[in-house]
Order: structure tokens, then C-alpha cells, then sequence
């Protein structure tokens, strides 16, 4: 039996309510030619009824499981290791793949021979859907320069953030040996920098791949609308694991320093939004915190450009 073409890593967790949806759409793709690997991370309702139901009628949806919740980040690993894809892409189980996201994508990582394809994103509404800022604005800055192969441009202008709106070549990621953090949220911002990094060919997909769900039920948030101090402290957790993931390339890959560094900056700016955000704060200890993370965030900056100059005037 041939391997799959692409390999979707799709991690479940209390998402009874979206998850047929989400299997649906992809069921539904133009292109038949992947595998699904629904991680069960130990959810406790009754999603895993609705994934046996469709890898009961097709061989292409296979099911592995947690024997206790390990997070996100962990399950993606899970994924990572059962995948035979020639690609990898990643779909939250409360969200949707737009039709023709898996052919559209394979089309150009095959033309170019990439590395990484970054498609645009939207969020779902109650009719149709909207382009979010994050993605819409990155596009319109490519649409600017004349220069195809992403990884060619600033630092500044790389796509931080999600995985959910990538494709990877599969290969890339094996030899590198780039794995999601553990344990944390936000993981998706250390491995898209680290997959950058090494990546050469990196192209574009303008066309709406990935269509995220604002979930309605305020009981039962998704990652991107919880609200507590562990998302606040796990980011020092972050910008350490963003920094040792950048500090072995500097000097080796010429922007790898710039990458590190736009990556930490990117984590100061969603910490200040978030302070300011967090409703349930406990004034003395969260501003403590906060004075903290800015410090470290600081001295991680100011190592990265040492290492650099360092290694510049070596060379």
C-alpha cells in the first residue's frame, strides 16, 4: 500500500458539538488522496463517537488515543509520529478546511518543489466567512514586493503564528527534528519559526484554506478565547523555548537571529494585549509577572544580537 500524499493531524478535545463538521469538510476535499489521524487527547464527551464513525466507512480516517489528556501541543507530536504523508497539515478539530484547501496547496508545494505553503485564513460567521487581519494584512504586504519565495523576504514579514494555515513537506520537519512544545499554549509560534528557519522554498496560496471557529459556548472556549493566568505565564515558557529553538541557527542562517527576534517581539505585543485583557486579574501578582516577562523577553533579545555580532565579526 502507497503512503498518502497528505497527512492531516487533527487533535480532539471537547469538540462533540464541531467535530462532525470538521470531518465532513474533510471528507469533502477535491483531493482523496490523504490520511486523517484523529488524536483522541482523552476528551470526555462523546466526539469519539462521531470519529468512528467515519473511519468505520473510511480507511482513510484512523483514530489514535491518549490514555490521559496531554494537551495540544502533545497531541500534534502523537500525529507527527503515525504520519506517512509526503505532507502535513494541521486542522483544529472545531474548524474547517475550505474545499479545495488540500488541492490547492499540494498544486504549488508540487510546482515549486516547497518547503512550506502558507494559505490565507478567515473566520467563520453566521453567514459565509471573514478574512482575518493577521493573514489578509501578510498577503497584501507579498502582493507588494516582487519576490515569489517567501523565505527570501524581511524578517518582518514572515508568518508567525498558527500552523493551521500551513502546508509542510514532511521530510523537512523529520530531519530537522522540529516538534511542537509540550505543556503550553501558544505552542504553534516556536514551530512555525523554527520551520521557517530552515525551510529554502516557501510560496504563497492566496486563495481561503483554513476557516476558523469563534465559539459561541463561553463554558467550553477554544485555545484563542481563554481567558486565564496560565496562558499569561506560559509565556515565559514561550519566549525561552522561541529563543533555544533560534540561538543553534544564528550565525549558521543568516536571518535565523532576525527570525528569533521578530518571534519574541511578536510574544511581547500578544503578552501586552493580554495583560490588558485578562478581566480576572490579580493586580499585584499579574503586573509582577508582567514586569518579569518584559525583562526576560529583554535579555533574550540582547543574547540573540551578541551570538550575532559575535559571529559576524568571527567571520
Amino acid at each position: 500500500m502507497t503512503n498518502p500524499l497528505i497527512s492531516i493531524i487533527i487533535p480532539v478535545y471537547r469538540t462533540e458539538e464541531y467535530l462532525a463538521e470538521c470531518l465532513d469538510s474533510v471528507k469533502k476535499q477535491t483531493l482523496d488522496d490523504f490520511e486523517a489521524i484523529i488524536v483522541n487527547d482523552a476528551t470526555p464527551d462523546n466526539a469519539m463517537r462521531i470519529a468512528q464513525r467515519f473511519s468505520e466507512v473510511d480507511s482513510r480516517f484512523i483514530i489514535v488515543a491518549h490514555d490521559e489528556n496531554k494537551g495540544l501541543g502533545a497531541a500534534r507530536n502523537t500525529g507527527l509520529d503515525k504520519a506517512k504523508g509526503s505532507y502535513l497539515l494541521f486542522l483544529d478539530s472545531d474548524d474547517l478546511l475550505a474545499q479545495d484547501a488540500l488541492s490547492l496547496m499540494v498544486e504549488i508545494a508540487e510546482e515549486k518543489n516547497a518547503d512550506i505553503i502558507v494559505g490565507n485564513m478567515a473566520v467563520l460567521m453566521d453567514e459565509g466567512y471573514e478574512l482575518t487581519s493577521y493573514t489578509n494584512g501578510l498577503f497584501i504586504n507579498w502582493q507588494q514586493i516582487d519576490e515569489e519565495n517567501l523565505r527570501c523576504l524581511p524578517a518582518n514579514l514572515y508568518a508567525a503564528g498558527s500552523v493551521c494555515h500551513k502546508l509542510f513537506r514532511r521530510e523537512l520537519l523529520m530531519e530537522e527534528g522540529i516538534r511542537f512544545p509540550e505543556g503550553i499554549y501558544w505552542e504553534d509560534n516556536a514551530f512555525s519559526m523554527e520551520a521557517w528557519i530552515v525551510s529554502k522554498r516557501i510560496f504563497a496560496c492566496p486563495e481561503v484554506i483554513y476557516l476558523q471557529r469563534k465559539r459561541k459556548d463561553l463554558d467550553n472556549p477554544s485555545i484563542t478565547q481563554t481567558q486565564n493566568r496560565k496562558i499569561m505565564t506560559d509565556r515565559d515558557k514561550l519566549a525561552v523555548g522561541v529563543f533555544k529553538r533560534s540561538y543553534p541557527y544564528v550565525g549558521k542562517i543568516d536571518d535565523a537571529h532576525l527570525l528569533g527576534i521578530r518571534t519574541l517581539r511578536l510574544c511581547r505585543g500578544l503578552s501586552n494585549a493580554l495583560i490588558n485583557d485578562y478581566e480576572k486579574r490579580f493586580f499585584i501578582f499579574d503586573n509582577l509577572w508582567y514586569f518579569w516577562h518584559l525583562a526576560l523577553i529583554k535579555i533574550l533579545l540582547l543574547i540573540l544580537n551578541v551570538k550575532y555580532s559575535l559571529q559576524k565579526k568571527r567571520k
